[in-house]
């Protein structure tokens, strides 16, 4: 993997990480288009994917366009991963009320050797006054310029609007009892920032704080339930549009009542909603996996549900503040018990699972981790190398390993270097 420069003019702006700007041509490679993998170039300007042929006639009607092209070398060029439900990584947790903004941007930037160049810091149902403490603190992160991590895209919200009974690694001290709109405004003190919220739609008053959470832009995802199928339409027709770790803290399908689960049957005019799921083979078989995907292959959105401890290796740690946790392998439970606590599993390897347990093809395994979890915020800034998305590009080897990743069009991480650094 190479970056040579190539025409005339002035050359390409250089940051003080010496990573290249202005026009970059990704060649050689086999780039991500729907489900399939296309031989073909893309090019980047200012950090925005480019029409090619609007720079060929830029360029004849001038000097030759000065360019930086990173030969590929046959890897596939796919865009940047996008993780919306990660509790934390390498050590850093979320939601801890001392998480300062050096600690988050250290951890988006270690993602970055996952392909992940976006992710929704997510935090568990917590206390009012943490909620008051993080949401503002989160929001001003946000709206701050990048720092050459991934981006910080906004939280992720589980809880604390969850059924006690599904609660999983949820501490229930936490979690009310209703789900009315005035009540969640007391509870947060804002939104500012938030871009999804996980909530049990049979809870009293959601239908109502779905719709009012909709209207604000928020996604609502459904999760941590007991919701029968009835619930969960009434949840989606009020403007809930994802499913929160599919088969995980909720009722097993029923062939009578198939609850949540059952949502994937939907038809496309009911608003079949996105389920996010996590491909570690620990959460969920892999039949059953391949069993979400077949039933509704455009709503699979990958996530991590990862904690501080991803990265970590085995070991006692902690999920939030309050929570003991136990890791052995891709297996994290509470302390002392076999209730699963959140993963520790990275994005990437979610990627290759998913790809083996459904046989779908990388391309498809790609699009569960970039372009639906997109989709699923509005982004239309990510999620696809389209023309006027962001050139946040991730290459891949056939084992749909990471080679090199980059944000706005600029190299932030390599395989080949890293290797030299033993990083």
């Amino acid at each position: 993997m190479y970056l040579k420069s190539r025409g005339l003019g002035l050359p390409p702006r250089i940051d003080r990480h010496h990573r290249v700007m202005g026009l970059v041509r990704f060649a050689n490679g086999r780039v991500v288009r729907g489900d399939a993998l296309v031989r073909g170039d893309v090019w980047s300007l200012d950090g925005v994917v480019v029409c090619p042929e609007a720079l060929y006639w830029r360029a004849a009607s001038s000097d030759a366009l000065a360019h930086d092209v990173v030969d590929c070398e046959g890897c596939i060029v796919a865009p940047g991963l996008v993780d919306i439900q990660t509790n934390g990584c390498f050590g850093v947790d979320f939601a801890s009320p001392r998480v300062e903004e050096r600690d988050v941007r250290r951890a988006a930037a270690a993602v970055l050797r996952h392909g992940c160049t976006a992710l929704a810091p997510t935090l568990v149902s917590s206390s009012r006054e943490l909620y008051r403490t993080l949401i503002p603190r989160y929001a001003a992160w946000t709206k701050a310029p990048p720092a050459g991590g991934a981006a910080i895209l906004g939280l992720h919200l589980e809880g604390p609007f969850l059924n006690e009974a599904k609660k999983g690694a949820h501490l229930a001290e936490n979690i009310p009892s209703s789900c009315a709109v005035g009540e969640m405004a007391e509870r947060y003190g804002s939104l500012d920032g938030v871009v999804v919220v996980t909530l049990a739609p049979e809870l009293p008053g959601a239908p109502a704080a779905i719709a009012d959470l909709a209207k604000r832009g928020v996604a609502v995802s459904l999760g941590h339930s007991q919701a029968t199928k009835a619930q969960g339409v009434a949840g989606v027709r009020a403007g809930a549009s994802l499913l929160t770790h599919l088969y995980n803290a909720m009722p097993a399908f029923h062939h009578r009542d198939p609850g949540l689960v059952g949502l994937l049957g939907l038809a496309e005019h009911d608003r079949r909603p996105y389920y996010s799921i996590i491909a570690d083979g620990i959460h969920a078989d892999p039949a059953s996996v391949a069993i979400a995907r077949r039933a509704h292959p455009g709503g699979a959105v990958l996530v991590t549900d990862a904690m501080a401890a991803m990265g970590l290796g085995d070991g006692d740690h902690t999920l939030g503040d309050d929570v003991q946790v136990t890791v052995r392998g891709l297996r994290a439970t509470v302390r002392g018990t076999d209730t699963l606590a959140g993963a520790v599993v990275s994005l990437d390897e979610c990627v290759r699972r998913f790809a083996e347990f459904t046989n779908c093809g990388p391309a498809a395994a790609l699009n569960a981790a970039s372009a639906h979890p997109a989709a699923v915020l509005g982004d239309a800034t990510r999620g696809s190398l389209d023309v006027g998305r962001r050139a946040d590009v991730a290459l891949f080897d056939d084992d749909l390993r990471p080679v090199a990743t980059y944000v706005a069009g600029a190299k932030a991480w390599g395989r080949d270097e890293a290797d030299k650094q033993g990083a």
